[in-house]
């Protein structure tokens, strides 16, 4: 066991960035980091989006391979599932996943507009079902039901219910934050959005709006609660407006440089986790931040901008991903790549354990 540990160690050791876990603010544990055990067939090339399963396993959309793979909790890559094409079980683009308890895994391939969902222990294709969306969605299961999160003007509404089978959408609710519902055009280009259906109750977050919105589920009313930027930038104070005079100065810097939200999840029956990134353009490669907010939803107060250590990986601008975040329960991963002793690129797997108690909480401003 203790050569075992010691081979570990070194291993880790090897790996850039490591040390940096020791920097984690109160709120944010840092448990032991996870290199990818890849090979020349079972590799990550462009890691899309990530959700976390049982007993510390990860499921992983792998964009350039259309696939999904099962890494486990040494970081093997033990199955996997899919490959390029557009019959049962094939790919054109897989994306955005949502679980349903641990045993059904549903993946969104916006080529093909359809969502694929396995069986988690068996690894089976169970069925497919047409979904018909604008914009790549967010999907969440909710006691049974598949949301999506979906832009409709006319109801100004932004998630429902995907009908399965038939890929319509019933059962509008949510709102849309005041901005994107005067100027529809800033939708287009900024719709990125995190939800999560918690009790009785959706908690999302857009793109185009620092705040949090809270809402009765099946309601199209929200409770507007501001999220503070301490120690993110959050979006630059004009962006919207300048980019509306006068679209055609609009850069990567301009567009880019901002706050987005990346995924909202419950730590327990009261503590929401709101994880958001910052992105930074320099010339030709950009940079992400992902800081976590948790709220406590029964005593109304927030604990604000934890940043995510070793979060901070240049990458090429628009054509390699930035790291990938996942929450379930109390536990944040964050799949990015380092490089190890030899300068070599690895994938690493950084696992926090959130800590409410030893937060930072503050009374929400009203």
């Amino acid at each position: 066991m203790r050569l075992v540990s010691g081979v570990l160690l070194a291993c880790l050791s090897g790996i850039t960035g490591i040390g940096s876990q020791s920097a984690a603010p109160p709120g944010l544990r840092p448990l032991a980091p996870i290199p990818i055990q890849e090979t020349d067939t079972l590799f990550l090339s462009r890691p899309l989006q990530m959700v976390l399963g049982p007993r510390g396993h990860a499921y992983v959309t792998e964009g350039r391979e259309a696939r999904v793979l099962d890494i486990g909790p040494n970081g093997r890559i033990e199955r996997v599932f899919g490959r390029k094409g557009r019959g049962p079980g094939e790919f054109e683009s897989p994306g955005t996943m949502a679980m349903s308890g641990d045993s059904l895994l549903a993946v969104y391939d916006h080529s093909t507009k359809r969502v694929t969902f396995i069986d988690v222990p068996r690894w089976t294709l169970k069925r497919v079902s047409p979904l018909f969306t604008r914009w790549p969605p967010v999907i969440k299961f909710a006691d049974g039901d598949l949301l999506v999160t979906t832009w409709d003007f006319e109801t100004r509404t932004s998630i429902a219910r995907a009908v399965e089978g038939t890929g319509t959408l019933d059962e509008r609710q949510g709102v849309i934050p005041t901005l994107g519902a005067q100027t529809q055009m800033l939708i287009t280009g900024f719709w990125n959005s995190a939800f999560a259906p918690i009790g009785d109750e959706i908690f999302a977050m857009y793109e185009v709006s620092t705040s949090l919105y809270r809402w009765k589920r099946g309601a199209r009313e929200a409770r507007e609660v501001a999220l503070p930027a301490v120690r993110r930038r959050g979006i630059p104070p004009g962006l919207f407006e300048s980019l509306l005079r006068d679209p055609s100065k609009a850069t990567p810097a301009l567009i880019l440089d901002r706050s987005a939200p990346v995924a909202i999840a419950p730590v327990s029956n009261d503590i929401v986790a709101i994880v958001t990134m910052d992105v930074k353009v320099d010339a030709d490669t950009w940079s992400g931040i992902h800081y976590v907010t948790l709220y406590d939803r029964r005593r109304d107060r927030i604990c604000v901008d934890l940043a995510v250590p070793a979060a901070r990986v240049k990458v090429a601008l628009a054509k390699d991903p930035l790291p990938v975040v996942a929450l379930r329960g109390d536990t944040l991963a964050l799949l990015e790549q380092a490089e190890n002793a030899a300068g070599d690129p690895v994938q690493l797997l950084r696992r926090y354990r959130i800590e409410p108690s030893r937060c930072e909480w503050s009374a929400i401003a009203r």
